[in-house]
């Protein structure tokens, strides 16, 4: 009977040390799985910072590329533009040029001399309208059409049966357009029903 209990109790305690030297294993497994996911996850977000710093890189040199373009672009069609007015200015002073001789000479009449400036007026204004149509400039059509406050802008009314009341009896200051945009309003009289004064009686 006593060597029974003696093998039983040596079983018992031989399953007790394997549990005990299993435990610190186990243990050790369970630390180190924590860590490798860790380290991946450290990783994987220092991968993503790094491309989102690229892409701000890129975004930061794509904004500065645009803005430099578009102030060539600007520049391009300024230069343009000053081309063009250059040629006014060329035709300006040929007319003075001619004008300031005649009178210094003593060359023709006084008549002669305004119709030269005159014709020489004429074809420089006609010289830059031709040039702001060219860009697209265009005038707004007024006179005596229907009162429009996208197009026109009201500086008096005048009373007056010659214009139908609400339309533009005259024209202050021209307006234009460029396209679809305004860039001048057109300053305009508009026409008004004349007051009917009684008769004394």
């Amino acid at each position: 009977m006593s060597d029974k209990n003696s093998t039983d109790q040596a079983q018992t305690e031989e399953l007790q040390s394997e549990t005990v030297s299993e435990e610190p294993g186990a243990d050790a497994g369970a630390i180190s799985e924590p860590q490798d996911e860790s380290n991946g996850a450290e990783s994987e977000l220092a991968g993503v910072q790094d491309k989102y710093l690229r892409l701000a890189a890129e975004f930061d040199n794509f904004k500065k590329r645009t803005a430099r373009e578009r102030a060539e672009l600007i520049n391009s069609a300024n230069d343009q533009l000053i081309m063009q007015l250059l040629d006014v200015v060329d035709n300006f002073e040929r007319a003075l040029g001619q004008t300031e001789q005649s009178v210094t000479q003593g060359k023709g009449d006084r008549q002669k001399l305004f119709q030269s400036l005159s014709d020489g007026a004429r074809m420089i204004h006609g010289q830059i309208k031709k040039m702001l149509a060219s860009h697209g400039v265009e005038e707004i059509q007024a006179k005596g059409a229907l009162f429009d406050p996208e197009l026109h802008e009201a500086a008096l009314h005048i009373e007056t049966g010659d214009t139908k009341p609400d339309h533009i009896a005259e024209v202050i200051c021209k307006g234009y357009t460029r396209g679809k945009r305004v860039l001048r309003h057109a300053k305009v009289g508009v026409a008004k029903v004349k007051e009917k004064h009684g008769q004394e009686k």
